[in-house]
């Protein structure tokens, strides 16, 4: 059972340092099928590719000029917020995602995700998709040494160094009553 904990601790550590228990890309909100001006649902879907491989600058961009063309659109909005925290820009982030909960208020995921800015969840290193080894953060770093350490450490503790011998493998049973008086006795000879 030790060993899996250990195995769990140093998955955890890897993990950290390949930022991957850090914050995700927060989802992007699809703009409806109807009642939407099609050249800004055009160029929603669009910085949505562009957010996909992480093209921050170009998505924000896209979702920009689409709340531009059509204001009341509030997955552009929303989704420019998105791609703002993605930079880093947290106070840009807070201003779109604002706007967001005026034109769909009440809406649990923008609320969470104000809240979060708010709180200082995010920072320019934990933005939403930041990652990559370059910014995955000193804390991240400490983590994954002090993870890695502790589980070299315990899986040394657990393990003694081996033994040559074949009886080392042998499994042993408890002595019976003459056996333990018999060892007694040869070890105070």
């Amino acid at each position: 059972m030790k060993r899996y904990m250990i195995a769990v601790l140093v998955m955890i550590g890897i993990l950290g340092l390949l930022n991957l228990n850090g914050y995700g890309a927060e989802p992007m909100m699809a703009p409806p099928k109807e009642g939407a001006d099609p050249t800004a649902v055009l160029l929603v879907e669009q910085g949505i590719e562009q957010a996909k491989v992480k093209e921050w600058e170009a998505a924000r961009a896209s979702f920009k000029l689409a709340s531009q063309i059509d204001p009341t659109l509030s997955a552009a909005t929303f989704n420019a917020g998105v791609a703002a925290l993605g930079m880093g820009r947290r106070m840009e982030a807070l201003d779109d995602l604002e706007r967001f909960l005026l034109l769909r208020p009440g809406n649990p995921e923008g609320q969470r995700i104000v809240s979060n800015i708010r709180e200082g969840v995010y920072s320019s290193h934990t933005a939403a998709g930041a990652g990559g080894f370059a910014e995955f953060g000193f804390a991240s770093l400490l983590g994954f040494i002090f993870v890695f350490a502790m589980g070299a450490y315990e899986i040394g503790a657990t393990f003694p160094p081996m033994e040559t011998k074949e009886k080392s493998f042998e499994k042993k049973r408890p002595l019976t009553e003459v056996e333990w008086l018999e060892e007694r006795l040869a070890a105070a000879a």
